[in-house]
């Protein structure tokens, strides 16, 4: 008999979509049916083909109202996620909290997080395994208060596990918590959708843009040092120019006006993303204090292209452990034509970090989660 699995995420932005699409294709590949709760999830049903579709419901996500206040915030989204269970018919067999992060506990007095949590156990009673995208009290000094706070939501009864992306914190984490953690792989979209010309002979691309800790002032300072040079500077995305000073904007203006750069603005398709990396010779993810993981190294080595990433933290772990790219301060002056040639030295194993973070690794994972 097919186990009937949720997957639920009240955000629409960035990766959510995918990540509920690729774990809806897996499960269902596992003989599992699936309800998907997510905002106008109907939207979703173009992404699978008939036969997936016959096993899989959409349920729109109903928001409850905005609470400002840390303290009450993560019950505000647990009491969100039962008012959506309700309006699903279908007996849930087992939940998948997307993006767990939102549901933990801020800081607070233990007596009064503890009574958060008996109330939970009475109002949430079906199994589940939270997602955790950002783990960053493992990668930064935090007090042992913070990070009991933090991860107290795993002793809620029906937890049965946590799924993480950080490699480098399993241990440390393993001695924090009582349940299983499941190392997920950091999927992402590859395909392409058409060419493109250049004007320049090398091309580097910042994906995802957006907010300053993406090094984005760095980029630019780049593309303008190598004003006469051979290498055409692409960001992919919009920029959140409320990052910046108005001094700052003023700079990023000048730098954009370059010839040697182009700014996309917001792409609506990733597979035209996707383009945009596989023509380029490098890709810049040289982050400021980034201590993530980013799907934008499983996209690299996809298309088996060098990486530069900042010092420290994960990324640059993962780049100098698969030999994918070189890792650089996330102020310093870049010399491209430099660090380019010095990637031609690297014995790199970018196919095994994509079978890492593949489609078949998450199968992998996923069996051993609902089995």
């Amino acid at each position: 008999m097919r186990k009937h699995i949720l997957l639920y995420d009240g955000i629409e932005s960035g990766h959510h979509k995918n990540f509920v699409i690729y774990y809806a294709k897996e499960l269902v590949a596992l003989n599992c049916s699936v309800s998907i709760c997510f905002p106008n999830a109907k939207q979703l049903r173009i992404e699978f083909n008939s036969k997936e579709l016959e096993f899989i419901n959409f349920f729109d996500h109903q928001p409850s109202k905005v609470i400002n206040s840390l303290r009450f915030k993560s019950l505000k989204d647990w009491k969100e996620l039962n008012l959506n269970i309700k309006s699903i018919p279908e007996k849930i067999d087992f939940l998948f909290i997307m993006w767990l992060d939102d549901f933990k506990f801020h800081i607070d007095h233990p007596f009064l997080l503890k009574l958060f949590l008996h109330y939970l156990n009475f109002k949430i009673r079906i199994p589940w395994v939270g997602i955790n995208v950002h783990q960053v009290h493992f990668r930064k000094e935090t007090s042992n208060h913070e990070i009991w706070c933090r991860e107290l939501i795993t002793n809620q009864k029906y937890c049965l596990g946590v799924g993480i992306f950080d490699e480098g914190i399993v241990n440390q984490y393993q001695t924090r918590i009582s349940k299983k953690i499941y190392l997920m792989p950091d999927i992402t979209n590859s395909e392409l959708k058409k060419s493109i010309e250049f004007k320049k002979d090398r091309i580097i691309v910042l994906p995802g843009v957006g907010h300053r800790r993406k090094g984005i002032l760095n980029f630019l300072r780049a593309s303008q040092n190598a004003k006469n040079s051979n290498w055409q500077f692409i960001l992919l995305g919009e920029i959140n120019w409320s990052d910046f000073t108005e001094t700052e904007q003023e700079e990023m203006k000048l730098a954009l006006d370059s010839e040697n750069v182009l700014c996309t603005g917001y792409i609506e398709n990733e597979n035209e993303m996707n383009n945009y990396i596989a023509d380029a010779d490098l890709v810049f993810a040289v982050y400021e204090n980034f201590p993530h993981s980013s799907n934008i190294l499983t996209k690299a080595a996809i298309f088996k292209k060098f990486v530069l990433v900042s010092k420290g933290f994960l990324m640059a772990e993962r780049v100098n452990n698969y030999k994918m790219g070189l890792t650089v301060e996330s102020d310093s002056d870049l010399d491209l034509n430099y660090l380019f040639s010095k990637t031609s030295a690297l014995k790199t194993r970018f196919d095994d970090y994509s079978q890492l973070h593949s489609m078949n690794q998450l199968r992998i994972v996923l069996q051993q989660i609902v089995k």
